[in-house]
């Protein structure tokens, strides 16, 4: 896996982010969420940030470790930001989502111009979806480099307080579907919302944790 494939992630996951880690810790009587993007499988992935890359960037990288994957290249992203709200409007959703698209155009026309043709990146598909049964917006495209393809499969994620910003890519459109997937049904989440108008007592924390081995935010990647 080249540097330069990871560098190409860090720029699309920059290209998505307003801010950096923007979750919030939850507790008994204190609404919040809490989000922890865990490593699916460590003996497939190897993580690529060190502590302080984390703590400047809020990025958490990992790639698919030598013939572990039928991809010839193929990279996860994760990072978070601060939700606007707890219920987002599906058409404002949708309004988001095509903007998605638009950048994705801007960016094509950046990249064009500075590599003379070289490099390109072309919107496929965008739309409103669910991710773990919270609302997302999401976005795929195809960045051609040298005659080499990736396939990029980008998603904005609205749990409770939190926006999860999840990027996956591959030098196999399935693959990137697929590891996507794995690493957004790997993640650990913590939500308290807030109490019903009028309910003396706080509700309930609801814990989602697919018993995974950590690897990502909120705990030592592997």
């Amino acid at each position: 896996m080249g540097r330069l494939f990871i560098i190409l992630v860090a720029s699309v996951a920059l290209g998505a982010c307003a801010g950096t880690l923007g979750n919030l810790t939850p507790g008994p009587g204190v609404p919040g969420t809490r989000v922890t993007i865990k490593n699916p499988n460590p003996e497939k992935w190897a993580f690529t940030q060190s502590a302080a890359q984390v703590k400047t960037t809020g990025l958490l990288a990992w790639t698919c470790k030598p013939l572990a994957c039928s991809a010839e290249r193929s990279a996860v992203v994760g990072t978070f930001g601060k939700s606007p709200t707890r219920n987002p409007d599906k058409e404002a959703l949708a309004r988001a989502a095509k903007l998605l698209a638009v950048q994705t155009k801007a960016q094509d026309m950046v990249m064009d111009a500075a590599s003379e043709g070289d490099e390109r990146i072309t919107p496929l598909t965008s739309g409103v979806t669910e991710v773990r049964g919270y609302p997302a917006i999401m976005a795929k495209a195809k960045k051609t480099t040298r005659g080499k393809t990736d396939y990029i499969y980008r998603s904005e994620i609205f749990v409770g307080l939190t926006m999860v910003r999840l990027i996956s890519v591959s030098s196999v459109r399935a693959e990137a579907k697929r590891h996507f997937n794995e690493f957004a049904e790997a993640m650990e989440i913590l939500d308290v919302p807030p109490p019903a108008p009028g309910s003396p007592n706080p509700a309930p924390a609801a814990l989602s944790d697919p018993g995974q081995p950590a690897g990502g935010a909120n705990q030592a990647p592997q």
